[in-house]
């Protein structure tokens, strides 16, 4: 399994794949990562212009500290917003995961 994504993350950032075609394992069309890797959500995020709230679940696997990290980094000094203002306020959430539709704390 571990060798099977190891090879779909080697073929998907070559860009080697069809772009129909099902990525083996995840269920997922290429189209689907190619899209995401073509995004630059911070610049979005920079040029919106309004306050954002940022959710970390403190348990989630897929998006960890150092992901939370490069949102921080590419957000400070962003006219407009203010940890201090709570207009971005970074929120860790201990008992959330990445998808936790029954939280209960």
């Amino acid at each position: 399994m571990i060798a099977q994504s190891e090879e779909n993350a080697r073929l998907l950032r070559a860009k080697a794949l069809p772009p129909q075609q099902t990525v083996v394992g995840m269920g997922v069309p290429t189209v689907y990562f190619y899209d995401l890797a073509s995004r630059n959500e911070i610049a979005y995020a920079q040029k919106l212009g309004r306050p954002i709230l940022i959710l970390h679940g403190a348990r989630d696997y897929q998006a960890v500290d150092d992901d939370i990290s490069v949102w921080r980094k590419g957000l400070s000094g962003v006219p407009g917003i203010s940890m201090f203002k709570l207009a971005l306020p970074i929120v860790s959430i201990i008992h959330l995961k990445h998808i936790s539709p029954n939280f209960v704390p």
